[in-house]
């Protein structure tokens, strides 16, 4: 024990904020496990602490400044050479024996000397014995990169077999895309295509020479044609074919007209060589992207959208009319739908099936088509085109075709001639959905499984067939992919429950992995021989504790109502505890969706319902008024339908930040914590989970106080949609070490190390977008990181991603340097748009960025000597913003969303300022000082804004509530 003096100090305690070098633990206040604690929690990196009789001390390497009303040990501040509880004069420290601690009760200074304690130890605290010490991963083998099995188009031929006849070029020709008069090219999709890699000058040469003899010789024979037309006379003219439009013939020699028909057939010539330029050059553009990465294993989404024809077709078409050449198409045209029409007739149908034309097409039009009928090689079926060019025909043929495929359709079921019936069905009257039925009907399920995926039809239908032909591989990617599972189980349960069921169990995993329990007990209950894994999901799902175990009562009300009485303690717990308002509003919604409602449940909602009303009135609705309406129904209880005013209660304490205008809110950063912080996720029940660096990833609750720990480490964070499962993500070097994380049953997988540019900081659960700058693919996170969806033919580099719950933004560069927006729809993954970034209006000044698929361009004009206005352009109007701590032009950190702009800027070396600014008002609605110079951390999905920091501070606010919530991570 030290000396201890009778002294009279004016000022025995410390009040306000001080610089605090040190804190002591009495031992008449602090036991000797709470004093642990304490110094745990207030440990600061180089501190050493020392133990005394009379208590412990907690001695810091760099004093620091905090509030003293706030703390619970006794803070010391320096005072000569010593550490004193109290602000001494220099009489009084004059007066006191030399020390390293004074110690000042009332009147009594007791003085201790640090040699005289015993050093502590923290770190032999801890007890470490259930952390498994994890192998460190060999960063310096990445994963390769993917190379896929390569989906092919299939071609009708393909999949019914070599009992369709090959198609004559003469049908290609007038059905197909005529882009260019006389040919008929277009093409090949990369995975189908082998193509060597490189590309001869010589084999360059063959194709010019080719397409120019070629090209020649068709535009002499059209020449020739004429002038031989022109010079019949009109009565020895060909006869028209009276269900075509009615065309004049011949007139005689015309020299303007020759020449005109002159200069139209160079032009072309000159465009079939463009064509087949552009062509041989875009075979070479793939080459070299499949070299880097195969095609998925079931095929990328069609985009949909409409064409219009090109200007230089449309101009085609009015030169056509007027040099009168389309009469000379017209009359070959007429010719062949006479010759293909007698070939049904007279029952030739292998042949007339070559000639035949299509009636309808996905395709988007692209205008009238030019040239005459050509032979072609092959048929395909489905596979990615450009705009086609089409034939223009009368009603009365129209309608007389289809009856004609539907008779030979007839004829061909008849006869047993199943492929050559089903062609007729898919390719020439274009009913797909019939032409698929048809071969179900015909138990030919994998050939309707293939053409289904060529079609690119309704998820739902492609798993039912790929599970029928017995290909669950691409059957449960499909279904993954398209979050297609409960159709697709509707449509197997009747008539094949055994593939259903196997379907039903692929799901209830995939629902475990993604972290929805109780979505997977209920998908799996249904099957009486795997109800034990319902059961073992059910206690792990109350295992967790929190809201999912709130929802999982209920749950075990329906399923399992016998079981309930073990759990009336946890169940009176939860009604009495006011802090615990978030789980009653989870159980109250899962008690709602039961129908119809059991005793049980209507006994669990009336125990409840009077917190949940209290926890409304007080500021914290997790229910809607219309819930609130039902909760309260389904309870039964008379009395409180009765005492309840009309309406519903009204709930107190929530606004939105958008309508607070005075007093501006001005919010400060919170003391500095023990870890340091690189990124942080709110969770379902009010806590956090945050990335600790090389310390792991940590769950921690409203407090900040560690509730679980995962052995991996984290600088980057990715949460599910669910917020119970997440990816932890580290950098190594200019690849990332990617973790998977569950939450509710706290364990931690490694899944490799990734090379990546971009990545989404949610996903689904289940598929992840990850992106390089040449390919963006969606992988699915329990398959291996299997690709589900992939896009990597991109026209130039990704510079920028940004992802929401229902899109994704790319940014890419183009060769000239301009910039391109792509927009996609999640989860279909369609394109919605795709266009150039607008030009900027201010280049010489501004400095722009891209967000959420709006381009923002900034910059500052001075309308005051002594003030700064921050203009922002954001597409539709300039907006001006006005900050009275800038007095000079400067760079702020700006974020932004639809709704807010968020400026960060320093207004001292010590101290950053955010302003939260409502786009559509220009209004300053908060303030958020942040101290001690250090870089932050900003994370913001939907209305949650986070900041953090590397000295384990973390600040929340929710736009929408204007909840704040100030942590120090300990």
């Amino acid at each position: 024990m030290g000396d201890i003096l009778e002294l009279s100090v004016k000022r025995p305690g410390l009040v306000g904020w001080q610089s605090v070098g040190a804190l002591w633990f009495p031992r008449d206040w602090f036991d000797e496990v709470t004093s642990q604690v304490g110094i745990v929690r207030h440990w600061r990196p180089g501190a050493r602490a020392y133990r005394f009789a009379d208590g412990d001390v907690l001695c810091f390497k760099a004093a620091e400044s905090m509030p003293c009303d706030r703390l619970k040990p006794w803070p010391l501040i320096r005072q000569g050479q010593a550490w004193s509880s109290a602000l001494l004069e220099s009489d009084e420290i004059s007066a006191l024996p030399l020390a390293d601690l004074w110690l000042i009760r009332g009147a009594r200074v007791q003085a201790l000397n640090l040699a005289d304690g015993i050093e502590l130890q923290p770190g032999q605290w801890f007890d470490i014995e259930r952390y498994a010490l994890l192998e460190t991963y060999d960063c310096r083998e990445a994963l390769p990169e993917p190379v896929l099995q390569a989906w092919e188009s299939q071609d009708i031929r393909q999949v019914l077999g070599e009992v369709i006849p090959a198609p004559s070029a003469e049908r290609e020709a007038v059905a197909k895309a005529f882009k260019t008069a006389g040919t008929a090219t277009r093409q090949a999709p990369v995975a189908a295509v082998k193509v060597p890699k490189v590309v001869r000058a010589s084999e360059g040469l063959k194709v010019s020479v080719r397409t120019w003899l070629l090209s020649g010789l068709v535009m002499l024979a059209m020449l020739i044609s004429y002038w031989q037309d022109a010079a019949r006379p009109a009565s020895l003219s060909t006869p028209r074919s009276p269900l075509l439009s009615e065309s004049s013939a011949g007139a005689g020699f015309n020299p303007s007209l020759f020449l005109g028909c002159v200069l139209f057939v160079a032009l072309v010539v000159w465009l079939v060589r463009l064509s087949t330029r552009r062509l041989r050059q875009g075979t070479r553009a793939q080459t070299r992207q499949g070299a880097v990465a195969a095609a998925a294993s079931v095929p990328e989404r069609k985009r949909r959208g409409q064409v219009r024809p090109s200007l230089w077709r449309q101009w085609l078409e009015r030169m056509a009319v007027a040099s009168q050449f389309n009469r000379l198409l017209e009359r070959r045209q007429a010719a062949y739908m006479k010759r293909m029409l007698e070939m049904f007739e007279s029952g030739n149908i292998a042949e007339a099936l070559r000639h035949a034309i299509p009636l309808g097409s996905d395709q988007a039009w692209n205008g009238r088509a030019f040239g005459t009928p050509k032979r072609r090689d092959h048929l395909t079926v489905g596979q990615a085109r450009g705009p086609a060019a089409s034939l223009e025909l009368a009603d009365g043929l129209r309608e007389h075709l289809r009856r004609t495929y539907r008779q030979t359709f007839e004829r061909l079921d008849r006869q047993g001639r199943i492929e050559e019936a089903v062609y007729v069905l898919a390719e020439l009257l274009h009913v797909r959905q019939e032409a698929l039925d048809y071969l179900e009907k015909h138990q030919r399920y994998p050939q309707a499984a293939e053409l289904a995926l060529t079609w690119d039809l309704r998820p739902a239908m492609i798993v039912r067939l790929l599970c029928l032909a017995d290909d669950w591989q691409r059957a449960v990617q499909v279904a993954r992919r398209d979050r297609a599972f409960a159709n697709a189980v509707l449509s197997l349960q009747d008539r094949w429950p055994e593939a259903a069921e196997r379907l039903r169990i692929e799901w209830a995993e995939m629902l475990v992995g993604q972290g929805d329990w109780l979505e997977a007990v209920e998908v799996i209950w249904p099957l009486p021989k795997s109800r034990e894994r319902a059961r073992q999901w059910l206690l792990s799902a109350e295992a967790a504790g929190g809201g999912l175990a709130a929802a999982a009562l209920a749950k075990r009300a329906v399923l399992l109502p016998d079981t309930l009485e073990v759990h009336e303690p946890y169940l009176r717990a939860l009604r009495d505890d006011p802090q615990r308002g978030s789980e009653r509003a989870d159980l109250a919604r899962e008690l709602l969706k039961v129908s119809p409602a059991a005793g049980k449940v209507r006994s669990m909602a009336a125990a409840i319902v009077h917190g949940v009303l209290a926890d409304h009135a007080g500021g914290h609705p997790g229910l809607t008024p219309k819930e609130l309406a039902a909760l309260v129904k389904l309870s039964g209880d008379e009395l409180l339908r009765l005492d309840m005013p009309s309406g519903v209660i009204a709930q107190q304490g929530v606004s939105d930040l958008a309508t607070v205008i005075i007093p501006t809110p001005h919010w400060s950063a919170p003391p500095p914590g023990s870890y340091a912080l690189y990124d942080a996720v709110p969770l379902n029940d009010e806590g956090y989970l945050v990335a600790l660096g090389e310390s792991g990833a940590a769950m921690v609750d409203r407090s900040g106080s560690l509730c679980q720990r995962f052995a991996v480490p984290a600088q980057r964070l990715v949460i599910s949609k669910n917020r119970r499962v997440a990816l932890a993500l580290v950098r190594r070097d200019e690849l990332w070490r990617v973790s998977k994380l569950d939450l509710v049953t706290g364990s931690a997988t490694d899944l490799g190390v990734l090379a990546m540019d971009f990545f989404a900081s949610t996903f689904e659960g289940v598929a992840w977008t990850i992106a390089t700058r040449k390919q963006v693919r969606v992988v699915d996170i329990d398959k291996e990181l299997a690709t589900l969806w992939h896009v990597s033919d991109l026209p130039g580099p990704l510079v920028h991603f940004d992802a929401t719950d229902i899109q994704e933004h790319w940014l890419l560069q183009l060769a000239d340097g301009t910039f391109e927006r792509w927009n996609y729809s999640l989860p279909e993954r369609r394109l919605l748009s795709r266009g150039a970034a607008p030009k900027p209006i201010r280049g010489d000044i501004s400095w722009r960025f891209y967000s959420f698929g709006e381009y923002l361009e900034c910059w500052f004009e001075a309308p005051a000597e002594d003030q700064q206005e921050l203009v922002v352009n954001d597409e539709q109007r300039l907006r001006r913003f006005r900050f009275p701590e800038i007095t000079e032009d400067l760079q702020p950190q700006i974020l932004s969303d639809r709704q807010w702009l968020v400026v960060g800027f320093r207004v001292s070396l010590q101290r950053m300022r955010w302003h939260f600014m409502n786009r559509s008002s220009s209004q300053l609605c908060a303030i958020l000082d942040w101290g001690q110079g250090q870089d932050v951390a900003v994370r913001h999905h939907g209305p949650d804004w986070i900041f953090t920091d590397s000295d384990g501070r973390l600040f929340h606010v929710n736009v929408i509530t204007s909840r704040v919530r100030s942590l120090s991570i300990h």
